[in-house]
């Protein structure tokens, strides 16, 4: 009987996932794909003391949208 009450319990609690544990897991893999696709040329442009291109792309983006002009791409 001892036995047939551990093995009810034994096993895995599902976990409730938020809407923080979903956005971090998104950006996460967005960095670990940005790594593998980009990650050279960002390490030489930043030992070069140039400012990586998806860097200069998010902020033209973002700067775009704020004063409302088409997307330049």
């Amino acid at each position: 009987m001892k036995l047939e009450k551990k093995q009810q319990g034994a096993g895995l609690k599902k976990e409730e996932w938020s809407l923080g544990k979903i956005l971090i897991a998104i950006v996460v893999g967005l960095f670990a794909y940005l790594m593998i696709t980009d990650g050279l040329d960002i390490a030489r442009d930043i030992k070069s003391g140039k400012t990586p291109d998806f860097l200069v792309d998010v902020r033209d983006g973002i700067v775009d949208g704020y004063y409302g002009n088409p997307p330049r791409y």
